[in-house]
């Protein structure tokens, strides 16, 4: 639940694999081939709060082993959202847009930056297509995203 509560926050799609960092452990989905390899455990037998302990708030959260995204996620308020209608997520920093899925980590985020930034650049259109034909690097629409966590239900 919490791989795709981030994903949401994020904004992206899922399509790669993750692991949590909880007090020195590593969480993922379950791989019988990599498990042990790895000493991750299986984050569907873990309750995130449990894992945290009562002191911690914040955790690591590594997306794509490829491109290598690497958050710290920093519970604020753990209380915030109850109310009478039940626990509600909140996502309430916001700062830049998502790098796009499959970007290359962010060496090739800055190299996707450049290129649309500059109209001559020779991947400038490939670029844009490829994102949709548009991308504002500091657009984050935190309204879309508190409608998406308002129909996660916990």
């Amino acid at each position: 639940m919490t791989h795709y509560i981030l994903q949401t926050c994020i904004g992206w799609t899922n399509s790669h694999l993750h692991e949590f960092v909880l007090s020195g452990k590593r969480y993922s989905p379950h791989d019988p081939d990599f498990s042990d390899e790895f000493e991750q455990l299986d984050e569907q037998r873990v309750v995130l709060c449990d894992a945290m302990g009562q002191e911690s708030r914040r955790f690591d959260y590594i997306y794509d082993f490829g491109d290598n995204w690497q958050h710290v996620v920093i519970i604020e308020d753990p209380y915030a959202g109850d109310s009478e209608q039940g626990l509600r997520i909140r996502r309430i920093g916001e700062e830049n847009a998502c790098p796009p899925e499959d970007v290359g980590g962010s060496g090739g985020y800055a190299d996707f930056l450049a290129a649309i930034a500059d109209l001559s650049h020779e991947e400038h259109s490939r670029y844009l297509g490829w994102v949709g034909g548009s991308f504002d690097p500091v657009r984050f629409d935190i309204t879309a995203v508190s409608l998406l966590l308002d129909g996660i239900k916990i």
